[in-house]
């Protein structure tokens, strides 16, 4: 195994031009005929995009799997290793080990293994996180699931909404704005989103992470990441700042979470549900209390997180009242080491799961270790290299916690993580 890995770099800013944002960003176009006329207007390169970083990154390994236990909505065991064999059956390199052809009997041969194609999708939602984390925001306000855009994050004082985008190929030189390659079809969906976004809500930054992966048999695959910024400056001198509906949402879910995984109720874990139940498990005077918890949660993730109590609360408040109408039962989970761990800021050690002949561990976060990284930290894409030494071994931080690979026989000594 590799211990680092070469990724080619570069973040580029195009402000969107409000008259784009004005003609198509309504409801009279759909989203097909607005995806062509913006792709037509890149094209007629009318619209200048700016270089602001580019270098080349060596990204440790560890990084990746540390990356895959924080970022991808599917679950994968090892990132790069997988990537090759799904390439392998994607291209026919690989086929079933027995014969297939027999003309006497019609036989004209054997079809392919059909290859996962989530697998390249996960490994574009790794390489945007780690990245994400560096150079946006140091940890995601919240990691959506089913729907755009993949990550929220919180930077700069502003709000992000982060979507990643991954090909296998070599990607074109230059800014996809201008240079798309491999990415077209991926552009036009961002560019898409971008536009309704900021018809609706033009104070957030919109990012289109574009991951390309370059596998030659001779070598150790090969990466390039380009994150192109988005934003309405114009369209914002317009519109007063208001905080997007799906920041408060996603805020209000995650807060309620944490409320529940700080409870044991008689050895159940609860989760919120897809709908309001018919009968809740909870009396009146619970719900209340739950709330009341809620709350106070709230003012601690907005500590956490820098979020303006004045900007969410109300909202927020809102939230967390329809969602504690949709609490379930967890069938099948029994309560987690991590929440407990997590409330703490020891050293203690988690096994994640068994990777070679190592272990992968986890270290969690607590808030305030968290809160003090948030206040140090100030954006820069080369930081997607750093490691940290814990038990004398390279641990990666990924979101709220560190993972690193001690071997077998030193990680017994810690609990697993479930």
């Amino acid at each position: 195994m590799a211990t680092t890995y070469r990724c080619e770099f570069q973040h580029w800013k195009w402000d969107f031009p409000e008259e784009l944002v004005t003609k198509y960003g309504g409801p009279h176009y759909s989203r097909h005929e607005a995806g062509k006329a913006i792709m037509n207007a890149v094209r007629q390169r009318r619209h200048g995009a700016q270089r602001l970083s580019f270098g080349s990154h060596d990204i440790p390994d560890v990084a990746i799997f540390a990356g895959n236990e924080a970022y991808p909505e599917a679950a994968i065991a090892d990132p790069v290793s997988d990537l090759v064999v799904w390439n392998d059956w994607r291209t026919g390199r690989r086929r079933f080990p027995y014969p297939g052809t027999y003309a006497p009997l019609d036989l004209r041969g054997q079809g392919k293994k059909v290859a996962a194609s989530s697998m390249i999708g996960v490994f574009g939602e790794i390489m945007t996180g780690i990245y994400a984390q560096s150079g946006i925001g140091i940890s995601p306000i919240a990691r959506v699931i089913g729907r755009w855009p993949d990550l929220i994050m919180k930077g700069s004082g502003e709000y992000h909404f982060v979507e990643a985008k991954c090909v296998i190929g070599e990607q074109v030189p230059g800014c996809p704005i201008e240079s798309v390659g491999n990415h077209e079809k991926n552009l036009r969906e961002i560019l898409v989103e971008a536009l309704q976004q900021f018809g609706a809500e033009p104070w957030v930054t919109v990012w289109g992470s574009f991951v390309s992966v370059d596998i030659d048999y001779s070598l150790d695959p090969r990466f390039t990441v380009t994150c192109l910024e988005l934003t309405a400056d114009s369209r914002r001198a317009a519109m007063p700042k208001a905080v997007p509906k799906l920041v408060t949402h996603e805020v209000s879910k995650r807060v309620l979470s944490r409320v529940l995984a700080s409870r044991s109720v008689e050895g159940e874990v609860w989760q919120i549900g897809d709908r309001k139940k018919k009968k809740s498990r909870y009396t009146q005077y619970e719900r209340s209390e739950l709330l009341r918890s809620a709350e106070k949660e709230l003012e601690t993730l907005a500590e956490i997180d820098f979020l303006d109590i004045s900007d969410i609360g109300a909202d927020v408040e809102k939230e967390l009242a329809s969602l504690v109408e949709r609490l379930e039962t967890a069938e099948d989970v029994a309560p987690s080491r991590f929440d407990r761990l997590k409330s703490t800021a020891t050293e203690e050690a988690l096994q994640v799961r068994k990777v070679g002949n190592s272990t992968l561990v986890t270290i969690p976060l607590s808030d305030e270790n968290i809160r003090q990284l948030k206040t140090a930290w100030t954006p820069d894409w080369s930081q997607v290299q750093k490691v940290e030494r814990r038990f004398d071994y390279p641990f990666y931080r990924a979101g709220g916690s560190l993972f690193g690979f001690l071997p077998a026989d030193e990680a017994r000594r810690f609990p697993r993580y479930a």
